[in-house]
């Protein structure tokens, strides 16, 4: 057991004050491009768990995610026995404390729409409180064996069309971040996942690792109430666009190795997929500064990559 992932599983097992994790999704700041949630720390490693986690009598690393299409470096799993006997597989990645914080907030807000997929279930803090930016933590989330990264998936095994239905699959997942007025900020493949039993179910499709997500709810009120629209419309352009061009840099490649066509055919089957996403941003309930987001960011990426 190397020292890192030892040091994670002794926390999980030998921590006996265990603080509950608190709600921190209400802290997500939705004008700021960099948040910093609080929580408050004490003198010794500290373990927060969930009201449902129960005590760890064994832990021991597992898997390395991070060999396995997983954006997480130095991501892996933990099989856990509990006080009850139960046994369970967690995954456990390290970041800066306050890198982790965001990404506990964010995934808890992004979760009360369903989009989040694993739902932190363990933080995990080290260090001295006195040098709390260079302290690390480590986020715990339940491990589901059947979820299939989208780097992982055999696309040299399929057709033309489940190609075509898993690239609208994953800008549909998109959309529904960007309704909520979230920029994902790492919109690759390898942050996307497909749940098991999901054939033909686009809502099971989701995005995973939210440590650079940032919500852009305030810049949208603000182009709402006609407050420096310019600026705050700039920015959720930005937003979205970023965003776009991230999956379809990886969509292009995936057409590029699989299907023997030229860019422009490749263009055509992508503005089909495209469709998809304008389609759910352009509904009639969502912020006209949404919608001239995706119409703003489609015309470009159409320009940059004919």
């Amino acid at each position: 057991m190397d020292t890192e992932r030892g040091a994670a599983c002794r926390l999980l097992v030998e921590t006996t004050r265990r603080p509950f994790l608190p709600d921190m999704s209400e802290q997500v700041d939705h004008m700021s491009r960099e948040f910093y949630p609080e929580l408050d720390l004490y003198n010794k490693p500290l373990l927060y768990v969930t009201p449902n986690f129960p005590p760890v009598t064994t832990a021991e690393p597992h898997r390395d995610l991070s060999r396995e299409g997983s954006s997480r470096n130095g991501a892996f799993t933990v099989d856990v026995k509990t006080v009850s006997g139960s046994k369970e597989e967690f995954a456990i990645k390290r970041l800066p404390l306050t890198t982790a914080l965001a990404e506990v907030a964010m995934t808890q807000y992004v979760g009360t729409q369903g989009l989040a997929p694993f739902s932190v279930q363990a933080l995990m803090i080290t260090g001295k409180p006195s040098g709390s930016k260079d302290r690390l933590a480590w986020i715990m989330t339940q491990f589901n064996g059947k979820a299939v990264n989208f780097e992982g998936l055999a696309w040299r095994e399929m057709s033309s069309e489940n190609i075509k239905q898993h690239l609208m699959d994953a800008l549909l997942a998109l959309s529904a971040l960007h309704k909520m007025h979230i920029a994902h900020k790492d919109a690759f493949m390898r942050n996307l996942v497909r749940l098991s039993g999901s054939d033909g179910d686009n809502s099971a499709t989701r995005y995973i690792d939210f440590e650079y997500a940032r919500s852009f709810r305030g810049y949208v009120e603000q182009v709402d109430r006609g407050e420096d629209i310019l600026r705050a419309q700039g920015y959720i352009n930005r937003s979205v666009q970023g965003d776009l061009r991230s999956l379809l840099i990886d969509a292009i490649s995936v057409l590029a190795n699989q299907l023997n066509q030229s860019p422009a055919d490749r263009w055509k089957l992508l503005e089909k997929c495209l469709g998809s996403y304008r389609e759910v941003v352009s509904a009639s309930e969502n912020s006209p500064a949404l919608k001239e987001a995706a119409v703003h960011a489609i015309t470009t990426l159409r320009r940059d990559y004919m």
